[in-house]
C-alpha cells in the first residue's frame, strides 16, 4: 500500500472471503487471496488474513438486508467461513488496520447469485433506465464492459443508498445522473438487466462543474461532466416536478446544507460528490455530501526523456491542441 499523503488516506476497498468475526473487538478477518494465479492450489489459511475494524456507525448490507454497527457484525458472524465480503474504508497507518465505513457480504457482493451492472443513469423512461459505461459481473463469475445497458426496475425493486441507512427508498429514488449498481438477471439478446425483483444501490456520484451563483445553502452550477461522462449524453426529461423544472445542466441546482461555501464564488471550478435528487422531484437537482474546490488542486504533467537530456525541445512554439483535436 502506497499513499502520497498517509495522514489523509484515500478511500479504499478490501475484498476477500470471511475467516472469523470477533464481536467483542468489533472486528472481522478476511483471508488474503492472490491477484493472479489459480485459487485452488493454495489453501486459504496458508496466505494469511487481514483484520477489518468496524464501529457503531459502520453500515452493513448482508444478503441484501441492511444493518448498522453491532447488529451488522452479529449478522456477519452467522455467515459461514468463506462467505464473500467487501469493505469500503481507509487503511490506518498508525494501527495497521483497515477501518470500514461500509461492509457488504453474501449476495450483496457482486459476483454472487445475480448478474450485476454498475454505471451511470443517462436517461429514464418510466421504469426503464439507460445505464452508460456499464461494467457487468455475471453470476457465473465473468466480467465484461458494455457501452450501454438497459435496466428495468419495478415496485418490488429494493433500493439502498451507499454507506447510509436511509429507509423507505423506492424505485423512484433513481434518477438521471445517478451512479448505480443494479442486481438482477441479464438477457443477453436484448442487453437488458431485469432488476424488477432485484436490488439497486445508489452510489456516491461525482459532478464536475463551474459555479454560476451561490446562496446560503445551495449552488447553481454549469455542469461539465457527470462521472466523467460528457453532459450531452444525458437526457434529463422527467427529473423535475414538471417539465419546466426538469434538471438543466447549465443551471444545475445543488443543495449543500451546512457544507462550507467559502471561496465557491462565480466561475469557480468544483467537483461535487453526493446523490441525485429522486426522479420527478427536482429542484434541487442534487444533494452534496462533499465539495472539492478544483482551483486549489492544479494539475501537474511530468514528462521523462530516455536518455536524459538538458535540451529536450528543438523549439517551444505554443500550439492550441484543443482546437485541432
Amino acid at each position: 500500500m502506497a499513499d502520497v499523503d498517509p495522514q489523509n488516506p484515500k478511500t479504499m476497498r478490501l475484498r476477500g472471503p470471511l475467516e472469523s468475526v470477533n464481536q467483542q473487538n468489533q472486528t472481522y478477518q478476511v483471508f488474503l487471496r492472490p491477484i493472479f494465479g489459480p485459487l485452488g492450489i493454495v489453501p486459504l489459511s496458508k496466505l494469511g488474513s487481514v483484520p477489518v475494524q468496524t464501529s457503531s456507525t459502520t453500515a452493513f448490507e448482508i444478503d441484501e438486508v441492511t444493518y448498522q454497527g453491532a447488529a451488522g457484525l452479529s449478522a456477519l458472524a452467522a455467515k459461514p467461513i468463506g462467505t464473500a465480503t467487501g469493505a469500503i474504508g481507509q487503511w490506518k497507518v498508525d494501527t495497521k488496520q483497515f477501518k470500514a465505513n461500509e461492509v457488504l457480504a453474501g449476495s450483496s457482493v457482486p459476483g454472487g447469485t445475480r448478474d450485476v451492472v454498475t454505471g451511470v443513469v443517462i436517461a429514464r423512461t418510466g421504469d426503464q433506465l439507460t445505464v452508460r459505461g456499464a461494467s457487468l459481473i455475471r453470476s457465473a463469475g465473468t466480467f465484461t464492459f458494455h457501452d450501454t445497458v438497459t435496466v428495468n426496475v419495478g415496485a418490488a425493486t429494493r433500493v439502498r443508498q451507499q454507506a447510509l441507512m436511509t429507509q423507505g427508498l423506492t424505485k423512484d429514488a433513481i434518477s438521471v445522473g445517478q451512479r448505480t449498481t443494479a442486481f438482477g438477471a441479464l438477457n443477453n439478446s436484448t442487453n437488458t438487466l431485469d432488476a424488477t425483483t432485484g436490488l439497486v444501490r445508489l452510489l456516491v456520484t461525482s459532478v464536475a462543474s463551474i459555479v454560476n451563483t451561490t446562496s446560503a445553502s445551495s449552488l447553481e452550477m454549469n455542469v461539465q461532466r457527470i462521472e466523467g461522462r460528457r453532459i450531452t449524453l444525458f437526457n434529463f426529461a422527467g427529473t423535475g416536478t414538471s417539465t419546466t423544472t426538469d434538471a438543466d445542466p447549465a443551471h444545475y441546482v445543488v443543495a449543500t446544507g451546512t457544507l462550507s461555501l467559502t471561496g465557491r464564488t462565480s466561475s469557480t471550478s468544483l467537483r461535487v460528490l453526493g446523490f441525485v435528487t429522486p426522479f420527478k422531484t427536482a429542484p434541487p437537482d442534487f444533494t452534496a455530501q462533499t465539495i472539492v474546490n478544483l482551483m486549489d488542486h492544479p494539475a501537474t504533467l511530468l514528462v521523462n526523456w530516455c536518455p536524459p537530456t538538458a535540451t529536450p525541445f528543438v523549439s517551444n512554439t505554443e500550439r492550441d491542441w484543443c482546437s485541432t483535436r
